[in-house]
């Protein structure tokens, strides 16, 4: 055998944002596997909050700046990029959605069953999420994500191949590890993923109500 062979099978989920697994024992037994993230974090929050609040944004950034940010979020087929993920070997998937990337990763290890490290500068951020979440002084990295996808896989540049050959934009932005820890790396800085008490597009809503 030249490289490992993975069999998934689909079923219901066990979360709302779990989209399948690989079949017991097999991926319980798998450790080390790349985490490959598609499109890019805060996808549902920036364009929601670039809608709304377009006219505030509008006095500080040009007209084709807001446009992009509020079109971030297309067509999603969830169904076409699990296919793809699982053809290539994928052996978990699930949705970014509440919570952002990190609220979703937390949830990924919850069901998974693992621990992780990961580069923070891995993740893959659009210029139009940095600026809007700086306006409204929110952390992307906690801002709904609606749009992207998080796969486990043996082999994640052959997954990020794949999805690419289809027009999916995606990045392998760490790896599981068999442990308890979840790590984010940044530089030097090393901190430890713990679970979310903040959604950022909801507390910058709230706060909108408040002050209106």
């Amino acid at each position: 055998v030249s490289e490992p062979s993975v069999g998934v099978s689909s079923g219901g989920a066990s979360s709302e944002g779990e989209l399948f697994r690989a079949r017991e024992p097999l991926f319980r037994n798998l450790e080390d596997l790349s985490i490959v993230m598609t499109k890019s974090c805060g996808l549902f929050g920036t364009a929601r909050l670039s809608e709304r609040f377009e006219a505030e944004l509008l006095k500080r950034y040009p007209k084709h700046f807001v446009e992009k940010a509020k079109n971030l979020i297309c067509a999603v087929d969830a169904h076409r990029e699990c296919e793809l993920a699982k053809m290539a070997g994928a052996v978990y998937g699930h949705a970014v959605a509440e919570g952002g990337i990190f609220g979703t990763l937390w949830e990924l290890c919850e069901y998974a069953g693992c621990g992780l490290s990961l580069d923070l500068r891995s993740i893959p951020i659009t210029q139009e999420a940095v600026e809007v979440c700086e306006f409204f002084d929110c952390n992307p990295y906690q801002l709904r994500g609606e749009g992207a996808f998080l796969f486990l896989t043996v082999q994640g540049e052959k997954l990020c191949a794949i999805l690419k050959e289809h027009g999916i934009s995606a990045a392998v932005i760490g790896h599981t590890t068999r442990g308890p820890e979840r790590i984010i790396k940044n530089e030097d800085e090393i901190r430890f993923l713990e679970p979310n008490r903040v959604e950022e597009y909801e507390r910058v809503l709230s706060e909108r109500a408040r002050k209106a």
